[in-house]
């Protein structure tokens, strides 16, 4: 593969995973967000250990879905 198509592809795959966080995170939205948050979406976190691209992917998801779903501004930032 040519170094153009992996990166491609890398993020590619980063924006996907980072896609179906949100996804995952807005479905369960109830419980999801409150002062006890149980996200179905962190099972994604084992992504890494898989692909490279799944790390900015999961950033990327987790800060979409806590802008999106309006969380508090210090989980957003600190979360």
């Amino acid at each position: 593969m040519r170094q153009n198509n992996r990166k491609l592809y890398g993020l590619a795959q980063g924006a996907m995973i980072a896609a179906i966080y949100v996804a995952l995170t807005m479905v369960f939205a109830p419980i999801s967000f409150g002062p006890v948050q149980f996200r179905i979406a962190e099972a994604l976190c084992i992504l890494p250990f898989f692909t490279p691209a799944a790390v900015p992917g999961l950033f990327a998801g987790c800060l979409l879905s806590n802008l999106l779903c309006g969380a508090m501004p210090l989980d957003v930032v600190f979360g």
